[in-house]
């Protein structure tokens, strides 16, 4: 799921996976730039990981925000709402979150 997640949300694409008995990995990354995101497979667990209550995210740019977050919220991809960011009111940043299917 995660795999196809990215594959349609930022256009990653595996680029090498190596099996081991216990887990995988999954590498996934794109010609546009050096970004390599590592998935990793625990093949025997059953429970949830317990994400926590930290404050953690990938970052990505893209060319137009707004097309992007419409193109994701009609793939029906978990969205938040696009947030302006303007300390002081100088436009800093303008971003949404977006949540994979394992809840990152």
């Amino acid at each position: 799921r995660a795999i196809t997640w990215y594959k349609e949300a930022i256009d990653l694409d595996i680029v090498d996976q190596l099996d081991f008995e216990g887990f995988r990995l999954t590498y996934l990354a794109n010609a546009a730039s050096g970004f390599e995101l590592e998935l990793t497979l625990n093949k025997d667990r059953t429970e949830p990981y317990n994400l926590g209550d930290g404050y953690a995210h990938l970052a990505f740019i893209v060319e137009d925000v707004d097309a992007h977050h419409a193109a994701l919220t009609a793939q029906g991809k978990v969205v938040g709402d696009l947030v302006d960011f303007a300390p002081g009111g100088d436009l800093v940043a303008r971003f949404f979150f977006a949540t994979d299917p394992d809840g990152y």
